[in-house]
């Protein structure tokens, strides 16, 4: 038990280290601080992450996974290099781990361990969808800001930089590195169409795609705009309706996919002898298995189910 919890502290220090130590340019700094517990000091501990990270990166960059791994986490607005997250993602496999072997024995800290990995995988890309989703619940008010603006006699440009400006988050931050792509000698559609790319965002793609009608026959790009933020506003409406429709689904698919952990983990606290019938035979660990796998299935049934494309 003591050298388990030792491990756990140890394991999360490091996963706190990596998501909120400073860059190298202030090492030596860190070095000077105070010393942990077991006689380690805080620069030979970030030293550590350091080196974890650069494996990390090199076994990605021999596999051809930066690049993906890199532009994913990008997409999902996360601040981390790939191989940070790779040495999280393990770090917080191995707590789950022990704690599940803590919990539960070998099986229960295997599965631990595995929910956290493939948790961690997924988060990329619910993230990345959640981003997605704001940047479009933001679009018509968005493209309302670049109306205005061009309405008011800025530029193409100047209107793109003010919505850098003033729109909220992740519209700012996009439209923020598409002034910086032009001011550095990018085609202003070629930024822009690699927005709506990032953004999987049909309704801007649209709007890009009428930015360059413009640019090539002429005609009032405002009221362009206008009408099509107008369609984007209508879109979002049924957008939000079907939203609204479906969430009982979803609230059940939720419940349903985590009341057998609940369960599980309350039997075990509760009366742990009756558990370990299911945990400590053959046939029953085969049963946890095969369950997890129907729970797995189930799980991407139901959200199949109540992904609605329209």
């Amino acid at each position: 038990m003591p050298v388990g919890l030792g491990a756990i502290f140890v394991a999360m220090l490091i996963a706190a280290l990596i998501i909120l130590a400073p860059r190298a340019g202030n090492r030596r700094k860190e070095k000077k601080e105070g010393i942990l517990q077991g006689g380690w000091h805080m620069g030979q501990i970030k030293e550590l992450t350091q080196r974890a990270t650069q494996l990390a990166d090199r076994g990605l960059e021999q596999r051809g996974r930066r690049r993906v791994l890199g532009d994913a986490l990008e997409h999902a607005g996360m601040a981390l290099r790939p191989g940070e997250f790779i040495v999280l993602g393990i770090t917080s496999a191995f707590v789950a781990l022990v704690v599940g072997y803590l919990v539960g024995g070998v099986i229960m800290g295997l599965v631990f361990g595995a929910l956290v990995a493939v948790g961690f995988r997924f988060s990329v890309s619910v993230l990345a969808e959640r981003r997605r989703s704001r940047f479009g619940s933001q679009l018509g008010d968005t493209l309302q800001l670049l109306s205005g603006s061009l309405r008011a006699g800025y530029g193409m440009l100047q209107a793109l930089d003010a919505v850098a400006r003033e729109a909220e988050s992740p519209t700012c931050e996009e439209f923020g590195r598409v002034v910086i792509e032009t001011r550095l000698g990018r085609n202003p559609s070629e930024s822009l169409h690699a927005l709506a790319k990032r953004m999987g965002n049909e309704d801007f793609e649209w709007v890009v795609q009428a930015m360059d009608i413009h640019r090539e026959v002429g005609g009032d790009l405002t009221e362009v705009l206008d009408t099509v933020a107008a369609t984007i506003r209508q879109r979002d409406q049924l957008r939000r309706q079907v939203k609204s429709l479906s969430a009982e689904g979803r609230l059940s698919a939720g419940i349903l996919f985590i009341l057998p952990f609940g369960m599980f983990v309350a039997m075990k606290v509760i009366n742990p002898e009756y558990i370990s019938e299911l945990t400590g035979s053959t046939i029953g660990r085969i049963m946890l298995v095969f369950a997890m796998f129907l729970l797995f299935m189930g799980g991407m049934w139901l959200r199949k189910l109540v992904k609605l494309e329209f």
